[in-house]
This record gives C-alpha cells, sequence and structure tokens, in this order.
C-alpha cells in the first residue's frame, strides 16, 4: 500500500522534484529537502558516500532517499525513467555538482582528475534526454577557465540549443548565510522562461555570518586537546599534532593569527626567506567567516584551518557546521579521512536551500506551474 504521504505530494502536481547528480555524502540534497522538494535520488560512484547519504536524508513520507552507487555513463536513461515516471506531472531539477579537482589549483591525483573532466558533459546529456524544468550546476570558478579547454563554453551552448535560458556567476555560499567564504560558479537554467530564478543576497559585510555563529552560538561542543576525541560524538574528533606543530600553535595570536607570529625557532626553512602563503597554519577567527573548507580541513599544515582559539586544528564536526550540515548529521565512514573529505567537496546545504527555494518561488508565481483541479480548471 502507497504512503498517504507521498500519495499526498504526488497529487501536488506544481511541486517540484529533484534528481541529485554527483551528489556525494548529501550536501545538496540536504538542503533541497530543507527547502520542500522531493529527491528522487542522488547518483555517485563513491560507495563509501551511500551509507552517510541514505541515513541521514529522508523525504516527506519518511522513506530514505534512494542513492545510486553508479558512475554516470554507466546508467542507461531508461533505468532513470522507470524512477521518474510516478512524478511525471511534476516539475523537475536536475542538480549537477561535478568533482571540482580538475578545476583547482589543489594537489590531486592526475588520473582521477583527468577522468573527471567529462563529468559535466555526460550530465548535459542526461538533461538532453529528459529537459527537466531547471538545471543547477554548482562547482568551482575555475571550472569557466580557459586553461581546462572548452568545458564549460561547449555546457552553455549546449544546454541553449536544448532549449534553456541560462543564467551563470560566481557567488559566494556567505552571501546565503553560510559561515565561510566560498566562491563557486552557480549555473540555473530554465527550460520555459527568459529569466532563470535566482537566489536573493542576503548577507553583506556588516551581517555576514561567522565562524562564532557556527561553533559557538549553536549546540555546545566540547573543548579539546589535538588528539583527543568527544565521547559524545565521534565527527567531533581532533588531529594529532607533532611536538614541533604543537609549539608552533601555541605561538600563533588568539584568535585569527598565523605562521607570521613564530619566532625564528619555528619556522619552516621553505618560509624562512618567503612571505606568502600566511593562511597556512594560521588560525580561524571567531569574528569572520571561516575561509574555504577543503578535503584536507582537519590538518594544520593545509590553510587557515587552526581553531580560534584552542591548540588544534578544526575537527570533522566542526567542519561540517560550518558547511551548514545539520549538528546531528551522521558522517559514518569509519574513516576519519573519508569523512573530511565528504564533508569538504559538499555543497553547503545553506547554500542548496537558498537556490531551490528561489525555484519553488518562480514556481508558485508563475501559472505555467500552478496546480490545476481535477476538472482541469486552476
Amino acid at each position: 500500500m502507497s504512503d498517504p504521504k507521498i500519495k499526498s505530494y504526488k497529487n501536488k502536481s506544481n511541486l517540484p522534484v529533484m534528481v541529485d547528480f554527483f551528489c556525494g555524502a548529501g550536501g545538496f540534497t540536504r538542503g533541497a529537502l530543507d527547502a520542500g522538494v522531493h529527491v528522487i535520488c542522488g547518483i555517485d560512484c563513491d560507495e563509501r558516500a551511500k551509507n552517510t547519504y541514505e541515513k541521514n536524508n529522508k523525504n516527506y513520507d519518511g522513506a530514505s532517499v534512494k542513492f545510486i552507487t553508479k558512475r554516470l555513463e554507466d546508467i542507461r536513461p531508461d533505468d532513470l525513467n522507470i524512477l521518474l515516471k510516478p512524478f511525471k506531472k511534476h516539475p523537475l531539477i536536475f542538480v549537477g555538482c561535478p568533482p571540482c579537482q580538475p578545476f583547482t589549483n589543489l594537489g590531486t591525483e592526475k588520473k582521477r582528475s583527468d577522468n573527471s573532466k567529462g563529468a559535466l558533459a555526460i550530465f548535459i546529456e542526461f538533461v538532453a534526454a529528459f529537459q527537466p524544468e531547471f538545471v543547477v550546476v554548482e562547482n568551482v570558478p575555475g571550472i569557466r577557465d580557459r586553461k581546462y579547454g572548452n568545458i564549460w563554453t561547449d555546457a552553455l551552448i549546449r544546454l541553449e540549443n536544448i532549449g534553456y535560458s541560462v543564467r551563470h556567476e560566481v557567488v559566494n555560499a556567505k552571501w546565503y548565510g553560510v559561515p565561510q567564504t566560498r566562491r563557486r560558479t552557480l549555473l540555473i537554467a530554465s527550460l520555459h522562461e527568459k529569466n532563470p530564478p535566482w537566489p536573493v543576497v542576503k548577507y553583506g559585510l556588516d551581517n555576514y555570518k561567522k565562524v562564532r555563529d557556527a561553533l559557538r552560538n549553536g549546540v555546545p561542543l566540547a573543548r579539546l586537546e589535538a588528539g583527543e576525541k568527544c565521547l559524545k560524538d565521534s565527527l567531533h574528533s581532533a588531529a594529532s599534532l607533532s611536538d614541533l606543530n604543537l609549539k608552533r600553535i601555541r605561538a600563533i595570536k588568539k584568535p585569527g593569527g598565523s605562521r607570521t607570529d613564530w619566532p625564528e625557532e619555528l619556522l619552516l626553512d621553505c618560509y624562512k626567506n618567503f612571505s606568502g602563503y600566511t593562511d597556512i597554519y594560521g588560525r580561524m577567527d571567531w569574528n569572520k567567516p571561516s575561509p574555504t573548507l577543503t578535503t584536507r580541513f582537519n590538518s594544520l599544515s593545509n590553510g587557515r584551518f587552526g581553531h580560534p582559539e584552542e591548540d588544534r586544528a578544526i575537527t570533522p564536526r566542526e567542519g561540517a557546521l560550518l558547511q551548514t550540515f545539520p549538528p546531528n548529521y551522521n558522517f559514518s565512514d569509519t574513516s576519519v579521512n573519508v569523512n573530511v573529505r565528504h564533508i569538504g567537496n559538499a555543497v553547503p546545504p545553506l547554500l542548496a536551500k537558498e537556490i531551490v527555494a528561489a525555484i519553488m518561488k518562480r514556481i508558485e508565481s508563475c501559472s505555467d506551474y500552478v496546480e490545476a483541479d481535477p476538472d482541469g480548471s486552476v
């Protein structure tokens, strides 16, 4: 017997449904669910994200969102069509946030990065096959750079040839309430309208959400030493530090200090005659948004990832909160590094919620999507 809640959703034919391509551990899906969308499935080839994704993301009927563990090129459109068929009267959203590593300056495993460069083109072909009402793409700003070839311009041309109106800009997650400076290329395409919906900027210099808002003003977090684990939350676990790095973090001013605070005897040889990269080994500032979280944010030597006042790098839980995941979001892999990668790679759920909310607002205001009564009247 079908659940009455999901039957009720299906009967409201103006409510959108979504497929989350390259879904990872569920950042965009979580935000979309919070906005009120029914997520049909997430698709990703990372089998280690499946448990985290399905445990934390449930639709209105209480059922976990289905996670399809496949590479996109291995999925047949007919298989996806079976999942979409019950919702054929609903506006459809396709979200594609392909791996960003090929388009950053961060060190990545070359073969994997090269194999990921074609992911956007494959996603666009699914768009061509199903022609959803709305398409969302999120990636790093570098995806637009010509040094990576015509990946971005080819996608834009293909979308326009299919019949989409496209808007794309570089946005910053802190404009939408995320306590983090995170610049991203955002694309929203609409099949039936000339002006695609766009999330409204809500925050500026005078009211950006700050590290303090995420780590101090929400769920209380236990104080930790380097190498210590919280007994109540396994994700709140601080990486160990060598004796030398412990001296270095203790020498940095609280909060917001950097390696320029070190005395001569603590300097690395490579920095003795070099003044750049001052964020490395630095502390976050309580009263500013955090820097962009990467897939190694729990390591002191990989960026300004030092806790504002405790002598350690931030924990995976603190990173998840800075990414705006709910405090009870359970990243359940047995490897700390895998959980950190899932968190750092994610689209912040709050950013996703604002994007989807803008689409839903457009649907609600447009007569093309207004729900009809059974007799055909509006």
